[in-house]
C-alpha cells in the first residue's frame, strides 16, 4: 500500500543517564524492522533482513511473550525471541496483504488483510479458524495495521480506504461502525492504541494528519492535534508521553495537549524508510510459581483443582463444603509463563444451563475446540495456570512429576467429573473404583500426593 512522508526537523532528546529497559521497534515498509533505544532513540540494529521482512507492518507481543510481526509483501506473520531477537520461525502464512494483528485473551490471532478487506482468526497453534469479519467494503474497506482490542473487549479495525473505524464483538459476532466515515474530516484511518486510562483509544488518521482520542463508551471523538505529517504508528514512550510516526520520523507528543516535545528517531535513522508502525517492548516479566491445590466437594462428591490463591482462600473458608485432599502440584502463573509450557484454560458447566456442575480444564487447542462449538453450557473462566506437557506420555527432566487424569464416566447421568492425581498408586486406585484412566496430561516441577 502507498505511504509517502515529508521531511522532519530532528530535535534530539536528552540522553538518559541510566540504561533504558525498553526497545523501540519501528516497521519500515520500504526497509525492514529497526530497533532503537526507547528512551534516547539511539539506533541499535535491524531485526532481520528485507529478504525475510518485506513490507513491515504491525508488531505485537504474543501470548507466549515473544514478538510477532507482519511481513505484508511475503504474506507472513513472523516470530522473534523477545530478549535475544532471534528468528523463531514463520507463524502463519496468509493472503490478501496482511497489515494488522491482535491477540485475544484466549491467545487467538486476528489478522487484518488489507486487499481482502477482511479479518481472519487463527488458533494458538497457527491454524485458521474462521473469518469473523468478512469482506463488506460498504462497511470496512482496507483494514490497516492499527487493529487492536479495546478496553471493552471488542476488536477495533481502522478502515484506511473507508476512512472509519469498525468494531467486532467476539462474544456476539456483531460488526458495527465505531467511528463513522467523514467524522471530523478523517481520512486514512491508521493507528490505534489503548489509552492508559483504559477508557479511550488513541487514533491516527494519516491522510488528514490528525491525532484523536476516542471514548469507547460514549463514542466521543476528540481532536488532539491536526499538525502531524501523515501520522501512522503510535505507542507510549517509557516516560508516559506519546510516540507517533510523523513525517517519516518518530516524534514525542504531550498526550494532554498534543504539543510536540521533540524527535526520538530522525528521518532515515539506521536506514529506516517509510515507517508504518511502532512498538515499545520491555524485557519479559518472569512468571511466578503457583501451587495448584486439589479440593473435594463434599456435597457433590466431586474433585476440583485451582491455582488461584484467592479462590483457595475462599474454599478454605467453607470447610463444611470443601476440604483439601492434601494433593498439590507446582505450576506457573499463565501470564509470562516460561517457554516450553502451555496455559491451561478453565470452563465451568453450571447446572442452570444444563451442565453437570463441574469444571473442564484444557490446553489452548482444547479451548479453541470448545469455543468453536458455541455450546453455551461451557462458561469460560480464563487461564488457571501453566504447565509443561508430556511428550508420548513422558515428562521432561525439568518437570519430572507426572499429573494423571481420570474420568468418573458419569456423562449419561449428567454428573461428569475429572480428577487430577500426582501419584501412580492414586491413579490406579481411581481406576479400580471404576474411573476411566486418561493417562498423563501435565508435568509439574514438584508434587505431593494427598491422603484420599
Amino acid at each position: 500500500m502507498a505511504a509517502l512522508f515529508g521531511l522532519s526537523i530532528w530535535t534530539p532528546l536528552a540522553s538518559a543517564q541510566t540504561v533504558c529497559p525498553s526497545r523501540l521497534f519501528v516497521s519500515g515498509y520500504a526497509s525492514t524492522v529497526h530497533v532503537y533505544d526507547a528512551c534516547t532513540g539511539a539506533f541499535q540494529r535491524t531485526l532481520d533482513s528485507r529478504t525475510r521482512i518485506n513490507g513491515a507492518q504491525a508488531i505485537k507481543l504474543g501470548p507466549d511473550g515473544h514478538i510477532y510481526l507482519v511481513s505484508e509483501n511475503t504474506q507472513k506473520i513472523l516470530k522473534y525471541h523477545r530478549d535475544t531477537l532471534d528468528f523463531l520461525g514463520e507463524y502463519v502464512t496468509t493472503n490478501g496483504n496482511p497489515t494488522g494483528i491482535a491477540f485475544d485473551s484466549q491467545g487467538r490471532l486476528y489478522i487484518g488483510r488489507y486487499e481482502a478487506s477482511a479479518v481472519s482468526r487463527y488458533s494458538r497453534a497457527g491454524a485458521l479458524i474462521d473469518e469473523p469479519v468478512a469482506r463488506n467494503t460498504a462497511v470496512l474497506f482496507g483494514p490497516d495495521n492499527g487493529l487492536t482490542f479495546g478496553p471493552d473487549g471488542k476488536l477495533y479495525i481502522p478502515g484506511y480506504d473507508s476512512n472509519n473505524v469498525v468494531s467486532y464483538d467476539p462474544v456476539t459476532g456483531a460488526v458495527a461502525v465505531a467511528i463513522p466515515a467523514g467524522a471530523q474530516n478523517i481520512a486514512g484511518s491508521r493507528g490505534l492504541l489503548v489509552a492508559k486510562d483504559n477508557q479511550h483509544l488513541w487514533f491516527t488518521a494519516e491522510l488528514s494528519g490528525q491525532l484523536f482520542k476516542f471514548n469507547v463508551a460514549s463514542k466521543a471523538l476528540t481532536l488532539v492535534t491536526a499538525a502531524l505529517i501523515r501520522p501512522t504508528g503510535i505507542a507510549y514512550a517509557p516516560d508516559g508521553n506519546l510516540l507517533v510516526v510523523s513525517g517519516g520520523a518518530v516524534v514525542k507528543l504531550d498526550p494532554a495537549t498534543g504539543a510536540r516535545l521533540g524527535t526520538v528517531v530522525a528521518v532515515g535513522s539506521g536506514g529506516l524508510s517509510l515507517p508504518t508502525y511502532i512498538a515499545v517492548i520491555g524485557p519479559k516479566v518472569t512468571s511466578s510459581a503457583v501451587e495448584v491445590i486439589e479440593y473435594f466437594n463434599i456435597g457433590l462428591n466431586k474433585y476440583f483443582i485451582t491455582g488461584r490463591t484467592a479462590e483457595q482462600a475462599a474454599l478454605d473458608g467453607v470447610p463444611a463444603a470443601f476440604r483439601r485432599t492434601g494433593a498439590r502440584f507446582t505450576a506457573w502463573a499463565a501470564a509470562g509463563a516460561p517457554e516450553g509450557t502451555e496455559p491451561i484454560c478453565r470452563f465451568y458447566l453450571p447446572p442452570a444451563k444444563g451442565g453437570p456442575n463441574s469444571h473442564f480444564y484444557g490446553r489452548p487447542a482444547d479451548c479453541d475446540l470448545v469455543r468453536a462449538t458455541g455450546n453455551p453450557v461451557f462458561e469460560y473462566e480464563g487461564e488457571d495456570f501453566a504447565v509443561a506437557i508430556p511428550v508420548n506420555g513422558v515428562c521432561p527432566s525439568s518437570t519430572p512429576f507426572t499429573v494423571y487424569r481420570s474420568f468418573n464416566n458419569r456423562s449419561a447421568q449428567n454428573d461428569g467429573n475429572h480428577r487430577y492425581t500426582v501419584a501412580a498408586a492414586r491413579y490406579n486406585e481411581m481406576t479400580g473404583k471404576g474411573w476411566v484412566p486418561e493417562g498423563t496430561v501435565f508435568c509439574a516441577a514438584n508434587a505431593a500426593d494427598g491422603t484420599e
